[in-house]
């Protein structure tokens, strides 16, 4: 009642997706038949975002709702077919008794309603088809397609550029997102492999469905893909919802679909060159077309969604000096100058002019890194004896140095580390090293682990300390001349997790932790240890004599760490002897000896007595107290209690 005007009448069906369902109207008026008139039927109510893909006379809903008009019999009567063509993937399970309303699946239905003159006013049925999968359906297979050429080395890798979130709270789990940058007007391939979980390729002829630059992306670059017309604009259902632009299908050919594309805004409307095929594209405000991919009648993908970005062509490059006029084989070389960066490729070469007696000769040359800015490019001196001039190629024109360049087949010499002291460094933290020749390094390990590093420039390289990476550990360096190993450390940050809280001089400490290896022990009173098992993870010593209570302060190389406070317990309390062995209530004096007894308190008996001045360690004295009887002198410290073997006899 709240949804519909009072006496309509809401039904649901189940059916099976793919199928024909035959659907009768019978139409009067005030009882009589509503015969030879014009109704309308309602096909996808809006406000019911209905999802399904159905037809009615060949009338398809697209999103928006479909009127479709009909004549009714002379009897009244209304008669039509509704075709729907979604495949088992798209729908819920099979349902056994399919007049339970399954509010907690996909629920994907088409609404039908067939109305008069008087539109909702008039008394209909609403009917609702809700599509499910076949009974006897083949379990889907699940698939990943991925990008076949385009990763993090060559493309701008968004997997988790919103946040630690990730692309989680964007798109589906083990989704990997890529933003690939292409030049305005130039056609290429879009491959992908198709292989299922377990890593087997997809059968020739499998059909994949390719999404091309879907609404909400914010899409609004022109493309064709396979052919199919991408027009850069936005698509919008009634209700918010979003559509793609367009599809296309490919067919599976020995694990891989390819498709080809061509970008088709011109120069001017495209966005800036970022100068690396890695840059971030969101602050460009970016020309581009996202393409997402789905494997028809299967489960969802695993899959790469990519967003091809349009750019301008690139500046032509410059070449102003190198680092050097002469390197040995796998020296690095910086060559300097402008825009020698370029998302859509570079390549470098040594050339060498043909003269009269000898051919030209162009020598590949390999690159190790470039600048964000453009401005430097790092590169391996080639393994070959030549004389001659850096080249440099990009989309936009090619560049050749002014200054020559020796090549020669000598090896190179090992790295050297500009590094004065030691650091503390966490995993997954960074650390920029300089030196020289470091651009060429093949490997960095601190201590035994390998690193992962990036070349800044032919000096200098950028390193990620890695995960299980030693305390204390030097760092390596190998290029093919050999390795060179610091003479200082990378530490991490000491942490304790459980230490000793007490103790008696003499009793063993126990700290356990992380990179806790200790140069130096103190306790309170500026008392120190020596540390007996010292691995890093686990440390042990002696509480010393003259200890006071305090935080014990443990030295390592990633710096000083304080336990909580440590209580150091006195010994135990001796009495050794007393005299005299009796003596009258209230005049009598006794002595008493023993040893640890500083700090006492002492009954005879039950009764508590008063120590006189000059109590020590060793002895102290006391008068019997007026209420006191015979008993035993009990002496109670902090390390504990002791009683004299024989009793005190007390008289009146």
């Amino acid at each position: 009642a709240q949804y519909y005007a009072a006496g309509l009448g809401y039904f649901e069906r189940g059916v099976e997706v793919g199928t024909t369902t035959h659907l009768s109207y019978t139409v009067t008026a005030n009882g009589a038949p509503y015969a030879n008139k014009v109704v309308h039927l309602l096909l996808g109510k809006q406000y019911s975002n209905s999802s399904a893909k159905v037809s009615v006379n060949g009338q398809a809903y697209t999103g928006a709702e479909k009127v479709i008009d009909f004549t009714t019999s002379a009897t009244g009567q209304v008669d039509f077919d509704v075709v729907n063509t979604n495949v088992s993937v798209d729908a819920d399970p099979y349902q056994a008794a399919n007049t339970l309303n399954d509010k907690t699946g996909k629920h994907l239905f088409a609404q039908l309603a067939l109305v008069g003159e008087k539109g909702n006013q008039d008394v209909i049925d609403i009917i609702d088809l809700v599509y499910y999968k076949n009974q006897a359906a083949t379990p889907p297979t699940t698939y990943n397609v991925r990008l076949a050429d385009w990763s993090a080395s060559n493309s701008f890798d968004g997997t988790h550029v919103w946040g630690d979130s990730g692309v989680g709270s964007w798109f589906p789990a083990n989704t990997g997102y890529f933003a690939h940058y292409v030049a305005a007007g130039s056609t290429f391939n879009l491959k992908y492999s198709v292989k299922t979980a377990a890593g087997v390729a997809a059968p020739n002829g499998t059909v994949v469905t390719l999404s091309l630059g879907s609404a909400w992306s914010g899409s609004n670059a022109k493309f064709t893909v396979n052919g199919v017309a991408v027009s850069g604009k936005a698509s919008w259902n009634c209700c918010g919802g979003q559509l793609d632009q367009a599809t296309t299908t490919a067919i599976v050919n020995g694990g891989y679909i390819t498709v080809p594309v061509t970008a088709l805004d011109p120069a001017e409307d495209a966005t800036p060159n970022p100068g690396s095929a890695t840059a971030n594209p969101d602050s460009l405000n970016p020309l581009f077309m996202q393409v997402k991919t789905h494997v028809e009648g299967n489960a969802l993908t695993n899959q790469d969604w990519v967003n091809l970005v349009v750019t301008q062509k690139p500046a032509a490059p410059t070449i102003s000096s190198t680092s050097g006029t002469s390197g040995k084989k796998g020296q690095a070389i910086d060559i300097v100058g402008t825009n020698l960066a370029d998302a859509m490729g570079v390549s470098v070469s040594l050339f060498t002019a043909a003269t009269a007696k000898t051919a030209a000769v162009t020598t590949p040359v390999t690159i190790l890194g470039v600048s964000a800015d453009g401005t430097r490019l790092t590169v391996l001196s080639p393994n070959v004896s030549q004389k001659g001039y850096f080249k440099v190629t990009t989309s936009a024109a090619t560049a050749t140095g002014t200054t020559a360049f020796s090549a020669s087949t000598a090896a190179t010499s090992k790295p050297s580390l500009t590094f004065p002291a030691s650091l503390v460094k966490e995993v997954g933290s960074t650390l920029t090293l300089t030196g020289t020749n470091l651009g060429s390094a093949s490997t960095v390990k601190i201590g035994t682990v390998a690193a992962a590093f990036t070349v800044v420039d032919a000096s200098t390289i950028r390193v990620t300390i890695p995960v299980g990476v030693v305390s204390g550990s030097a760092i390596n360096v190998t290029n093919a001349g050999g390795t060179v190993t610091s003479t200082k450390l990378i530490f991490q940050a000491p942490v304790i997790t459980t230490a000793t809280s007490s103790g008696v001089v003499g009793s063993t400490v126990t700290v356990v932790g992380k990179n806790i290896k200790a140069t130096a022990i103190v306790f309170g009173g500026n008392k120190t240890a020596k540390p007996v098992i010292n691995d890093g993870s686990n440390l042990t010593f002696v509480v010393p004599a003259g200890a006071t209570t305090g935080a014990i302060k443990i030295t390592t190389g990633g710096g000083d760490i304080f336990t909580s406070s440590f209580t150091v317990v006195p010994p135990a309390p001796t009495v050794a002897s007393f005299t005299p062995a009796s003596g009258k209530k209230g005049t009598a004096v006794v002595t008493v000896k023993g040893t640890n007894l500083l700090g006492a308190t002492v009954t005879v008996g039950s009764v508590a007595v008063t120590l006189s001045a000059g109590a020590t360690a060793t002895s102290f004295k006391f008068v019997i107290p007026a209420n006191a009887v015979t008993g035993a002198i009990r002496v109670t410290t902090a390390g504990g209690t002791a009683s004299s073997a024989t009793n005190l006899t007390v008289t009146n």
